[in-house]
């Protein structure tokens, strides 16, 4: 990114109590860019996923690989964005007196010896493995078996990867991965493959603010995944509210919660959620569609998957839009089948019998009850068998202050905004000299001395809208 301007502040804020962070913060956060940034000269850290003679060269700084006949991973670790979707890689690699066939390539992806994507430089092929089996993803690549710097970038599904400078591959690969990078590499005989530098850097979307009334906290929080919060196979008494038509519980043997007319029904447990994984075990006996339903805030604003028409629809106010069509293959209602719905931040994952479904963005409905929407033209039988939730659990992480940040911005349309900062509290600091114009499309950068919580982006402007980027260095 060029940077057209720069300007360096110093301010030195009083520490406050650290506020709550709404869901917009807690995804800002999630956003901001993080970088690994390594030279083998410092001795960066790796995992061995397969092989056994990886040793570090402590003379010539880098990485070697000794062994004989077979198979050598080589993963780096490092701290990333959780759920990138950037990477941009630089690797210098290179091989010594290897015979039959052997190689080394770039590998990404690595969560173990069995799932990863790899170059294979000697076949020309681009490759992936999953779950222990290996598929070719692309073939007929350029001629590269002696390239030694390897550089890859992934931007959503596009992956570019250039050899020694030159054009390698540049493609739109559906879930191609965007984390845990390596090398993977085979001796058939005597030989030695090393690494001598690899620089890895990965990031989120930047953020799009409205500076009249957006904050950008810069207090850290860490996900701690998915945790279960409720599961009920509805065998006994289930608390749910009807927010529309009749749902009653079946008693044992036939262990359901039951619909006989088109309505809407949500758990009272675990209660209002944000971010949400629900899987449901549904069935309809007569009717048009039964699926779940999440961000429930009434019986006309919602988001639902409508099994019968493969879509994930969106109800505010009562007025209906399609936001994800053409889902995959059409479902027997008549008999139980199982819906998972994964909707984090604005993500939404649809999976119907464990195979992947639909899949798009929407954050509209920022949170609510999680239940479900049956439908039919008369009378109707539709059954929940059992339901299990999940929420996207995070901690708040006490952060050092960094010893610098910068801001990058971008606006749409021309605009003048001024930087203020906050200790934590509600007390706002206007930095000196801190005014920036922003022209159309002209990228700029601001390096400030951090010492404060929070940044808030101000402005006079109706119609002023910036993309902001956070990077902090410790």
């Amino acid at each position: 990114m060029s940077l057209l301007q720069s300007s360096r502040h110093q301010i030195t804020l009083p520490r406050g109590e650290r506020a709550a962070s709404d869901a917009r913060q807690r995804a800002i956060i999630d956003r901001m860019r993080q970088w690994s940034d390594d030279s083998l000269a410092e001795a960066p850290v790796w995992s061995v996923i397969l092989g056994s003679e990886w040793s570090h060269n402590a003379l010539h700084h880098r990485v070697e690989c000794s062994s004989g006949s077979g198979t050598g991973i080589l993963r780096l670790d490092g701290s990333y964005a959780a759920e990138p979707d950037e990477m941009d890689v630089e690797l210098l690699i290179g091989s010594e007196g290897l015979s039959g066939g052997g190689y080394i390539g770039p590998a990404w992806g690595i969560l173990n010896e069995n799932n990863y994507w790899y170059i294979h430089p000697g076949a020309r092929e681009l490759r992936k493995v999953e779950g222990g089996t290996e598929t070719v993803v692309r073939s007929s690549l350029p001629a590269a078996a002696a390239a030694t710097r390897w550089r890859l970038q992934v931007r959503g599904d596009r992956l570019t990867v250039t050899a020694d400078g030159s054009a390698y591959l540049d493609d739109t690969i559906e879930g191609v991965p965007v984390d845990h990078v390596g090398v993977r590499t085979h001796n058939a005989g005597t030989g030695i493959v090393w690494i001598d530098h690899v620089s890895a850097r990965y990031s989120g979307r930047p953020i799009t603010i409205d500076p009249r009334s957006d904050t950008i906290w810069l207090a850290h929080r860490e996900a701690l995944g998915m945790t279960s919060i409720y599961d009920d196979d509805f065998s006994g008494t289930t608390e749910y509210t009807a927010l529309s038509g009749t749902w009653t519980h079946s008693p044992a043997p036939n262990e359901f919660l039951r619909c006989w007319v088109s309505g809407v029904v949500s758990l009272d447990t675990p209660g209002v959620l944000t971010d949400t994984d629900v899987t449901m075990t549904l069935e309809l006996e007569s009717g048009q569609y039964i699926g779940p339903a999440w961000r429930i805030q009434s019986s006309d604003t919602m988001y639902f998957v409508h099994t019968l028409d493969r879509q994930i629809r969106k109800l505010v106010g009562g007025g209906a839009s399609i936001l994800i069509a053409g889902g995959g293959d059409e479902i027997d209602q008549s008999v139980p089948f199982s819906v998972r719905v994964r909707h984090i931040g604005s993500h939404i994952t649809v999976w119907i019998n464990d195979e992947l479904w639909l899949e798009g963005d929407d954050d509209e409905i920022a949170e609510g009850l999680v239940g479900a929407r049956a439908w039919g033209s008369s009378t109707i039988d539709a059954r929940v068998h059992d339901a299990d939730v999940s929420a996207h659990q995070y901690r708040e992480v006490a952060v050092a202050p960094f010893s610098r940040w910068s801001l990058y911005l971008k606006s749409v349309g021309s605009a003048s905004v001024r930087m203020e900062l906050s200790p934590g509290d509600d007390e706002w600091f206007e930095v000196p000299d801190g005014a920036i114009d922003l022209v159309a499309g002209a990228p700029q950068i601001v390096e400030i001395g951090y010492d404060a919580e929070r940044v808030r982006i101000a402005s006079d402007s109706d119609d002023a809208l910036i993309t902001a980027i956070i990077r902090g260095v410790y």
